[in-house]
């Protein structure tokens, strides 16, 4: 329900059919003597000014609906859930993220000198490549951004092999060749299909331990398929053995969430049951956190009236309107355009209404629905997805603590949770927090206790035990597996401080650093370490053809297909231009 409005509220041509006629009028004669003299005499001087506006805003609201109703009297500030003046476009010195390109994920301001916008780049995916080379459009024209640091390469990295050539269509043309291919990333493609753009790409790896970590990534990828396999066959007895064990709402709460994890079950669905299990269980979400955020922007939903909503944000405008000078009105079709463009956020467009209704003194009576909607969307839109789904696990294992019955449940269920991890760690699409609950957990995972905890619960239940699985060669490879991740983290100092060092060097202020997204959450402590100012993005992309990721990474070709259909890696492929010469012939 929640999902499905909130799909349509993000698609400006979604909106819903209203009656354009009405958004904005012109004001004539009849208008007069209700009127001040100096709205007549501006209204008279700007009417073709006023008549474009209705236009434009008429065209820009077309086929909208929003909205719902709210009990009490209304006041402006009840749209602003939150005690400061809120934004999802984190600014940094003036920095703000196009809506329609990323989303800014984090933010600090620090004493030193220096900013870094690190763009968060998701290796595998074609789209966000393109996602990116958009990104650093904006960021290079409206902040003069001189200096790209790139994860792959150390050095100075020359693209005029390609950028020099005569023949634009050409250049560009082999250029998203090389990068669909997997062999070229987001930073050179843009250098070299960007005539504009004086820029200088920097790779800022120490070389050893990228070698080092793409042969930790190559020693796990070669046997990712039998370590998925079997852990595979291992869950799939944990939950026959589940079945007879569990009560049904664990069983169920267990189902439904490895159905959501995989992506089988939409999250909207899956909320609605935990949601009802855990009113049932007395468990609430943690005060201040996301999911709580959540919790209440579900319970606006319900009251939610679209119709409502929206001729009270048509009538908004049509009062305010008249009131406006010259600039005001310019501003008010820029944003309306903005928004319609995708370019500025639901949240961002409404509140700006609240506050046009608030400076010009609209009385708030008859306003009810929408400043409801405008508190809903901002509540929504301020929820970070990442920090949600870390809080919906732990909120998971506080119901599952009220539903365990006896040590049986308790014991095959955390076996599965961590056999679950460690799918995440062999498909190399662990998360920070993942990788240190695991850390934690390693004298826990131990072949022969699983082995003996499996067959004494299966026995007395009456389980079959049905096999396909190695629990020694499961918990064997986590070593292996977790160097990957370690080599990666040990890469993070010396990508910080070459790219500082390069910007030092360059005399320049603020740079882009691109690198997947395990990286973050170090880089973030570093930059903070170093009181760096910095802005994280997230690119928005859509899914889409996968590069031939692994292959490349591997050498391998074929067999290493079916290590794609996961998509999050988090090792970038060599920068195409740091091979040199010889190696692109």
């Amino acid at each position: 329900m929640m999902i499905n409005r909130l799909k349509s509220f993000t698609d400006a041509d979604s909106y819903g059919k209203t009656n354009t006629a009405s958004l904005t009028h012109s004001y004539d004669e009849r208008h007069a003597e209700d009127t001040p003299t100096g709205l007549i005499h501006f209204m008279k001087r700007h009417a073709l000014l006023v008549k474009c506006v209705s236009l434009i805003l008429a065209a820009v609201f077309f086929e909208q609906t929003i909205g719902w109703s709210q009990e009490g009297r209304p006041v402006w500030s009840q749209a602003q859930p939150f005690d400061e003046v809120y934004s999802p476009h984190m600014r940094i010195g003036g920095i703000e993220v196009p809506y329609d390109l990323g989303e800014a994920h984090d933010f600090g301001a620090g004493e030193a000198e220096e900013t870094i916008i690190h763009i968060q780049d998701a290796h595998a995916s074609l789209s966000a490549q393109h996602s990116i080379a958009s990104l650093l459009d904006t960021l290079v024209a409206s902040y003069d951004i001189r200096t790209i640091a790139l994860e792959g390469g150390a050095g100075f990295i020359d693209t005029s092999l390609l950028r020099t050539f005569p023949d634009k269509d050409v250049r560009d043309g082999a250029a998203e060749h090389l990068m669909k291919e997997g062999l070229m990333s987001a930073g050179e493609f843009y250098a070299i299909t960007r005539d504009e753009a004086e820029v200088t790409l920097y790779g800022v790896e120490d070389y050893e331990l990228y070698q080092k970590n793409l042969e930790s990534f190559r020693n796990v990828a070669i046997r990712r398929t039998e370590y998925v396999d079997s852990i595979d066959a291992l869950l799939e007895q944990l939950k026959e053995i589940g079945e007879r064990v569990y009560s049904p709402e664990l069983n169920s709460l267990n189902i439904d969430a490895a159905l959501h994890r995989r992506g089988k079950l939409g999250f909207q669905d899956y909320w609605v049951k935990v949601d009802e299990l855990a009113e049932s269980r007395g468990v609430s979400p943690e005060k201040g956190g996301d999911l709580e955020k959540l919790v209440e922007a579900v319970r606006i939903e319900k009251d939610i009236d679209f119709a409502a909503a929206n001729f009270e944000r048509r009538s908004l405008i049509d009062e305010v309107t008249p009131m406006m000078d010259r600039a005001g009105l310019e501003q008010l079709v820029s944003r309306s355009v903005s928004f319609k463009q995708n370019k500025i956020s639901q949240s961002d467009f409404h509140l700006y209404l609240i506050s046009l209704a608030e400076e010009h003194k609209v009385d708030a009576e008859g306003y009810a629905n929408l400043i409801k909607f405008t508190r809903y969307i901002t509540i929504y839109e301020s929820i970070d997805l990442i920090r949600l789904f870390s809080e919906m696990e732990k909120f998971e294992d506080r119901i599952r603590e009220t539903l365990y019955r006896n040590d049986d449940e308790r014991r095959v269920n955390d076996i599965a949770r961590l056999a679950g991890l460690l799918r995440n760690l062999y498909s190399m699409e662990l998360t920070n927090g993942e990788g240190m609950y695991l850390r934690s957990r390693q004298a826990d995972m131990d072949a022969p206790q699983w082995s003996s905890v499996i067959r004494e619960v299966a026995g007395r239940y009456n389980v079959p035990i049905s096999g396909g699985y190695d629990l020694g060669f499961i918990t064997g490879g986590f070593e292996d597996a977790m160097r990957f991740y370690e080599d990666a983290e040990a890469r993070d100092n010396a990508m910080i401080e070459n790219t500082i060092r390069r910007m030092r060097a360059d005399g320049t202020r603020v740079a882009a650093l691109i690198t997947g997204g395990y990286h973050t959450e170090g880089l973030k402590d570093l930059m903070k370490h170093n009181k760096l100012s910095y802005l994280i993005i997230m690119p928005k992309y859509e899914s889409d053809e996968e590069r031939p990721y692994i292959s490349v990474l591997t050498n391998r070709k074929g067999e290493y297909q079916q290590l794609m259909d996961a998509g999050r890696y988090q090792l970038a492929v060599q920068l195409f231009f740091q091979r040199g010469v010889s190696e692109m012939a």
